[in-house]
């Protein structure tokens, strides 16, 4: 099992150094990383984290707020505590923090605490959502969230879907968003030929695309209405059937 994982720490080089002792560990999967409090709880409001390795020091907040924050969830990340004083040992545990490191991190230490996190570590239960009859499955309404409030998007503001890092991305004409839902999911709730799975790690509304281009070994890319002009690829095996809708 592998374990979604999220950093927070203000200061980008120790970021970087803890994500060095991370990426040695084929069971932890690095999505995404924080700077503030505010930052980690608007990640954790759209991805399903099994650990977070957050400094305790900092801005808007602690990461012993964030671990009393947590402690209401239903199904709560594993959390390991990182600062540079032993002064907050004691109250790390007692917001149930399972582990808590000094910098600067050894090597040995941050895999005991790893070690530690895989005997902690159950799957994620999936909350069993509501049967929902096909009208309202199809409403063609996508809710995501940012800065704590939920944002209902029209599909016809959806430009294409995306995964990177495996989070699941929105694109509207100005903005990007984060999605708790899989590709998959996103192509039930937006039912129609307009909605076109170009590539496993994109979905693309055809009717916001402006060009066609003819790319190498009979694939393509399109060319979307966004304000950047991004270029979504088109797989060889869905550009068989692009062509049959567009008529190329």
């Amino acid at each position: 099992m592998r374990l979604r994982t999220l950093i927070v720490d203000q200061e980008h080089l120790a970021r970087q150094k803890l994500r060095q002792h991370l990426e040695k560990h084929d069971f932890i999967q690095l999505v995404g990383e924080a700077t503030s409090m505010q930052e980690a709880i608007d990640l954790l409001e759209h991805v399903d984290y099994a650990l977070i390795f957050s400094e305790v020091d900092l801005p808007g907040g602690s990461g012993l707020d964030l671990c009393a924050q947590l402690k209401q969830s239903l199904n709560p990340p594993l959390v390991i505590l990182v600062t540079s004083s032993e002064q907050y040992a004691l109250k790390a545990y007692e917001v149930d923090a399972i582990d808590y490191l000094l910098k600067p991190l050894a090597e040995e230490r941050v895999n005991e605490s790893l070690r530690k996190a895989q005997r902690f570590a159950k799957p994620k239960r999936k909350l069993k959502e509501p049967t929902l009859g096909k009208e309202s499955f199809c409403l063609g309404i996508i809710p995501v969230e940012r800065s704590g409030k939920t944002i209902l998007l029209q599909e016809k503001d959806i430009i294409y879907a995306f995964t990177d890092n495996d989070a699941v991305y929105i694109k509207t004409t100005g903005e990007r968003f984060i999605t708790k839902y899989t590709l998959k999911e996103l192509e039930s709730r937006l039912r129609g030929p307009k909605f076109f799975r170009s590539h496993r790690c994109y979905l693309v509304n055809l009717e916001k695309t402006r060009e066609v281009v003819p790319f190498f070994n009979g694939t393509f890319n399109l060319i979307v209405d966004d304000s950047e002009k991004s270029e979504v690829p088109v797989s060889r095996s869905q550009s068989k059937k692009l062509r049959e809708l567009l008529g190329l």
